[in-house]
């Protein structure tokens, strides 16, 4: 691989790992009581948004290795990824309907400019690349999973599983990087 091929990937690894924490642009009512129970239900509704958008990103990454990996196991994990990560982004969304939909929506300032680079690899550097990307992606989605001040149960239920999951494709990712 050369010089610039691996300094675009280190690009993409540094710009997630700067781009994951929490970007907020939520506007809240202010004063008493209110405000208290505002930022206490935040941090749940706040944590089901960013987990959302970071999930989404996760499966758009995941589809773009099946259409682009010739590698069968990346394929096979990235099809879990996408199948496991659209149904948590399901459940998130509905719980934020449910539970907090008279609370202001955040968002994250993620962007995708890396994307373009994983785009443009092809062959073993697109599947070393993209194995690269998405275990950072799912080191940061951890962080976020354990960094959250949770209150609701089931939420926290999601959190505890969203990092076990993680871990173990962290796992199988670097498994699948020496085979390569």
């Amino acid at each position: 691989m050369n010089m610039s091929k691996i300094n675009s990937m280190l690009g993409a690894v540094i710009f997630f790992s700067l781009a994951v924490p929490f970007t907020v642009f939520a506007q809240h009512e202010t004063g008493g009581d209110h405000q208290m129970n505002m930022q206490t239900n935040l941090d749940d509704a706040q944590f089901l948004d960013h987990m959302s958008m970071h999930h989404q990103q996760a499966v758009d990454m995941a589809k773009m290795a099946i259409e682009k990996s010739q590698n069968p196991k990346i394929k096979s994990l990235s099809q879990k990824v996408i199948a496991d990560q659209t149904k948590e982004i399901e459940q998130m969304k509905t719980w934020r309907q449910k539970w907090f939909s008279s609370t202001p929506q955040t968002t994250m300032n993620m962007g995708d400019s890396s994307m373009g680079g994983l785009q443009s690899a092809t062959g073993k550097e697109f599947d070393q690349w993209y194995l690269d990307m998405m275990s950072k992606h799912h080191e940061d989605g951890i962080k976020m999973a354990k960094s959250a001040n949770l209150k609701k149960p089931e939420v926290k239920k999601l959190a505890t599983n969203i990092v076990q999951k993680q871990a173990k494709e962290i796992k199988e990712m670097s498994d699948l990087k020496t085979k390569l």
